[in-house]
């Protein structure tokens, strides 16, 4: 994928998770082209995770979200060290690297919605998610037809399709 994305020559790559479910030397092996890429191109890099790890790792800046509104941003460093919102240290203090081997990890909830003897979370500075607007139509699609292959050749080409 990301061969083909450059064979556009953007000035933007936006990366959706595209180091999820790979191990770690194939995970590195990724981010490394992702950042020579960048180096040898000067294109800019988006990158959409969910994995602290890979952001402290290749990312200047940050921007972490909470049910769809942007609650935090700022250089990775900051983020990382000085995190603002009880979601974004939350998140942080969940990360396996931050405990001993054989406890408990905590999750973000614990963090959030803590139990009798846990402090309370200052509230987050989200904005109310009920009052963003509905999101608007984007494209409208007529007339659209599709074409299924019944049966093929010996050349994996269609000798008829079935329209529905």
């Amino acid at each position: 994928m990301i061969a083909l994305a450059m064979c556009c020559k953007p000035s933007l790559l936006i990366c959706d998770e595209p180091t999820t479910a790979l191990d770690v030397t194939v995970q590195k092996s990724v981010l490394e082209l992702i950042k020579e890429l960048q180096r040898e191109t000067g294109m800019g890099v988006i990158f959409i995770t969910h994995d602290l790890g890979v952001v402290a790792q290749i990312a200047d800046r940050a921007i972490v979200m909470y049910k769809g509104s942007i609650i935090e941003e700022g250089p990775v460093k900051d983020i990382f060290t000085q995190p603002q919102q009880p979601y974004t240290r939350a998140l942080i203090a969940c990360r396996p690297v931050n405990h001993q081997r054989g406890s408990r990890l905590p999750v973000v909830a614990d963090f959030l919605n803590p139990g009798p003897k846990q402090p309370a979370a200052a509230p987050l500075n989200a904005p109310d998610t009920k009052a963003i607007l509905a999101p608007k139509e984007l494209i409208q699609v007529r007339r659209l037809s599709v074409h299924y292959p019944r049966k093929k050749t010996g050349w994996a080409r269609p000798l008829a399709t079935q329209k529905r």
